[in-house]
């Protein structure tokens, strides 16, 4: 596991890989200072041929516009190339964001990491919205 700290409020992102999964883990706040950051770890996951990428939001406080943007040009680039992008512990806040922009048709909603490594791969789903 990889953590990288960008010193700001707490600011963090690790990145883990759960078999051919890379997972981002975000905790803090993604503002506009801050969406650059996720933006570029996200992208050289992305660079490294990984297909199928979390974003873990359990520990997110805030997202702004910007943070938002990061989100799905990283779910747009994966879908081009055959990936996906599944945003993992979203809070009901995020998931009504994602409704009302339109991101729903782009964005993958799934559970939180418990409920995911309780179920296992096979018997995963999501939850109602």
């Amino acid at each position: 596991m990889t953590t990288v700290d960008v010193p700001s409020e707490g600011f963090a992102v690790t990145v883990s890989f759960e078999g051919s999964r890379a997972v981002l883990g975000v905790r803090g706040e993604v503002d506009l200072f801050r969406a650059s950051d996720l933006g570029a770890l996200l992208h050289a996951v992305i660079a490294q041929s990984h297909r199928s990428v979390v974003i873990d939001l359990a520990g997110l406080a805030f997202i702004d516009a910007s943070g938002l943007r990061v989100i799905a040009d990283g779910a747009n680039h994966l879908r081009k190339s055959g990936g996906k992008l599944t945003v993992r512990s979203p809070s009901a806040m995020f998931r009504r964001i994602v409704e009302i922009t339109g991101l729903s048709g782009l964005v993958q909603l799934g559970q939180t990491a418990t409920v995911a490594a309780h179920l296992g791969a096979e018997e995963s789903i999501d939850l109602p919205e």
